[in-house]
């Protein structure tokens, strides 16, 4: 009769010990069919059935990454952003759309510091103007007014909001209500990270540290919020 393995839920360690089990039992099943073992024997078959281990796992295969274009600047403030047909590579002053297969298609854009990708366009600041730009190539339009550059911009659908820092060092995030920019969160603390789902804005946000404060500085747990564009 021949042993008996089942599969475990918690792992390969439960497998192993559950054999060991089933096959002690025909072990001890058979010594009134055949010759008797020493104690000995029996140390030695006990041993070398625990000792058995699961083979380790195999690495993934990976596939070698494709290079869809090279260009001859930094890719410090660059940023990527995807739709359903292309991926797009924004630099400081140009946007490209990469499709695997395909020649780069580029346009040349002054995108700054943290342009996103709306549904239709790349939005950006530049001399003092949110900008929006076809992403197929086109007329860019103005979209509204701000006086500096904000840190980046994100997009949902056809939405768009940005974080902003003052000189004082509040931190703002906004959007535009028509054509004029509109504070949707005001704070001390440092805002570290935003994303954008349809009409929801997510953010991690610091507690306020003195610009001046001794270090090592206190560590300060982060807070997560939402806002919403109404």
């Amino acid at each position: 009769m021949p042993t008996r393995f089942e599969r475990a839920v918690t792992g390969a360690g439960r497998v192993t010990r559950r054999a060991f089990v089933t096959g002690a039992g025909l072990l001890l099943a058979a010594c009134d069919r055949g010759p008797k073992r020493t104690n000995a024997d029996a140390v030695v078959a006990a041993a070398g059935s625990a000792s058995a281990v699961p083979a380790a796992p195999r690495a993934p295969a990976f596939r070698t990454p494709t290079r869809l274009m090279t260009l001859p600047t930094s890719a410090y403030a660059s940023s990527i952003a995807i739709d359903e047909d292309a991926v797009y590579l924004m630099t400081g002053n140009a946007a490209y759309r990469l499709i695997d297969g395909q020649p780069a298609h580029g346009i040349h854009l002054d995108l700054g510091t943290g342009p996103a990708l709306t549904r239709a366009a790349f939005v950006f600041w530049s001399n003092g103007v949110i900008w929006s730009a076809p992403k197929q190539g086109g007329v860019t339009r103005a979209l509204g007014k701000f006086p500096h550059q904000p840190q980046y911009f994100v997009s949902s659908g056809d939405a768009v909001a940005w974080v902003d820092e003052t000189e004082d060092g509040v931190f703002t995030i906004q959007t535009l209500a028509g054509r004029e920019p509109r504070v949707l969160i005001s704070s001390a603390g440092e805002i570290r990270a935003l994303d954008m789902i349809a009409d929801s804005i997510y953010f991690a946000q610091r507690p306020e540290v003195r610009r001046n404060a001794p270090w090592p500085r206190p560590r300060t747990a982060r807070r997560f919020g939402r806002a919403l564009l109404l």
